[in-house]
């Protein structure tokens, strides 16, 4: 003979996975403030750069080196970007996959 449905049970189950969708929620909105503001620093960092080039009189040559030093800035600042994407793809996937699980087994104890 079957048990009867329990739709608390059901209502839990969604209420778990909400809550996994909430946390996976944060994860991201932490991970893109952080990217936002890696983007701004080095907005500002070569805004600072490029004002003291033009109220100052540089040789060519320095002109050179401040556009290679900009572009070595932004290639680590997207490099650490990259990470803080990896990071918050595995910190989401791990979420995910045990709220999978968990789902399982919760709809197996269900329909036993």
């Amino acid at each position: 003979m079957r048990k009867p449905f329990d739709v608390n049970v059901l209502v839990a189950l969604h209420k778990a996975n909400f809550n996994t969708l909430l946390q996976a929620q944060g994860v991201l909105f932490d991970t893109t403030q952080a990217m936002a503001r890696l983007g701004y620093a080095l907005f500002e960092e070569n805004l600072r750069h490029a004002e003291r080039l033009l109220t100052t009189k540089a040789e060519p040559g320095m002109y050179a080196s401040e556009a290679k030093a900009a572009a070595e800035r932004a290639v680590l600042v997207s490099k650490e970007q990259a990470g803080l994407g990896l990071h918050a793809q595995r910190a989401i996937a791990d979420l995910v996959t045990k709220r999978v699980q968990a789902g399982v087994d919760e709809m197996q104890m269900l329909t036993a």
